[in-house]
């Protein structure tokens, strides 16, 4: 039993070393399922076509978050939403990647505000501070009917023209970095950037220059970030998005750990039989909770969404893991060792 318990605390050290995720969101949940029934909370809309998941997720070589689950649709009027991460950030950078198939339609509405993704601070939930950061944009490309253009603002509803990409093909998947950089110096020195990178491009290490960016605005610096947020401006919009992952490094290849900051009384939650056989355990928390099980080198081995309070491991092969459970937008975490 010494043996066990000293290999459980070198376990527990290695996973402590690795990249800690603020977020991930892979939407491995059942396809038509609300987001708002997995700790997405709606700020805008009155619950106007809510983002759903779709059939099939989307996938990029050598991404950490390719082929995991399934993905969303940002595709319509309406609803807006958005997702607290544990531990918000006010220094240095936050990074949030994820993967982006802008749809083979049109894009010709002329709508002034086409922008789908930014960083948001959570005021009282599921209310975001109105000061929206790295707004990112999906643009007409020069023939709207096969291509796009990507963009990103400080804070504008309307970039800049050097704000903006040249020519994508608007039916390929694509890994998008958005980043958002923290400066002491003055009040409205913060940046943000955007990368931009189609199947093929190395993606290892951060690239010397963004594909836009660095860029400014005109509003004050974000005391902190803590949440990303989805937004629907068109009917004409047919955005698939995936594989949401936020960082304080770049790191788009290793599965790193959770960070659980938010918890239920500062405690974990209980799991039992622990040490367990193969089969099911118990979970004591009630409610809808989404369960991710990593193992000892940070990877997804599984994650579901239930009410029960039993969990299926049958299939978790021997050894020792990490639980991270959210309900009720707080995540807590818990070790499990099968035997």
């Amino acid at each position: 039993m010494k043996k066990k318990y000293s290999l459980l605390a070198l376990v527990i050290t290695s996973l402590s070393l690795a990249q800690s995720n603020y977020l991930v969101e892979n939407f491995n949940y059942t396809a038509g399922d609300l987001l708002t029934t997995h700790n997405w909370m709606e700020h805008s809309g009155a619950g106007t076509n809510v983002i759903e998941t779709t059939a099939a997720g989307l996938t990029f070589t050598g991404y950490v978050g390719s082929n995991i689950g399934l993905a969303a649709g940002v595709d319509n009027t309406g609803s807006d939403i958005n997702k607290a991460f544990d531990g918000a950030i006010s220094t240095g950078s936050v990074y949030t990647s994820f993967l982006v198939k802008p749809g083979v339609i049109p894009y010709t509405d002329t709508n002034s505000n086409p922008y789908f993704f930014h960083y948001g601070t959570v005021s009282t939930a599921p209310n975001l501070n109105s000061a929206f950061r790295a707004r990112t944009f999906i643009l007409p490309g020069t023939d709207p009917t096969t291509q796009i253009k990507f963009a990103l603002s400080f804070n504008s509803t309307s970039p800049a023209t050097a704000e903006i990409t040249a020519d994508f093909d608007s039916n390929n998947t694509y890994l998008m970095v958005v980043k958002y950089t923290f400066n002491a110096t003055t009040t409205s020195d913060d940046t943000a950037s955007l990368y931009v990178f189609n199947v093929g491009d190395s993606f290892t290490t951060e690239p010397a220059t963004p594909t836009i960016g660095p860029v400014t605005g005109s509003a004050a610096d974000a005391t902190l970030i803590d949440a990303i947020a989805l937004r629907q401006y068109s009917a004409n919009q047919n955005i698939l998005v995936d594989a949401f992952y936020v960082r304080t490094v770049w790191d788009l290849v290793n599965p790193g750990v959770p960070l659980s900051t938010k918890s239920f009384d500062n405690k974990s939650f209980l799991i039992y039989p622990n040490p367990a056989s193969q089969g099911l355990v118990n979970l004591d928390i009630e409610g809808v909770k989404d369960i991710t099980i990593y193992d000892v080198n940070g990877r997804i081995v599984l994650q579901q969404s239930t009410s029960s309070n039993t969990l299926d491991v049958s299939q978790v092969k021997q050894g020792f893991y990490l639980v991270q459970l959210t309900t009720a937008g707080k995540t807590v975490t818990s070790k499990l060792i099968i035997e």
